[in-house]
């Protein structure tokens, strides 16, 4: 029987507070904020990963634009 999996990625790099087994932010908000935005099997970061890693050799982007996350 073949099984399929649908993935979703978001990665944010920003600040959280975990407190009580919950994590809470504007690192948390915008991540969820950004799965709402991706497509299956899609990966998609934010501004402040894309500062990160634009500049390594080895990783390629594809810019989709800017996504009102409001």
């Amino acid at each position: 029987m073949k099984s399929s999996f649908c993935l979703r990625v978001e990665i944010h790099l920003g600040d959280i507070i975990a407190r009580e087994g919950d994590v809470f932010g504007d690192g948390v908000n915008i991540t969820a904020r950004l799965q709402q935005e991706a497509l299956v099997n899609e990966v998609l970061i934010s501004e402040s990963v894309y500062l990160n890693i634009k500049n390594q050799a080895d990783t390629g982007t594809d810019p989709i634009g800017k996504i009102d996350l409001l």
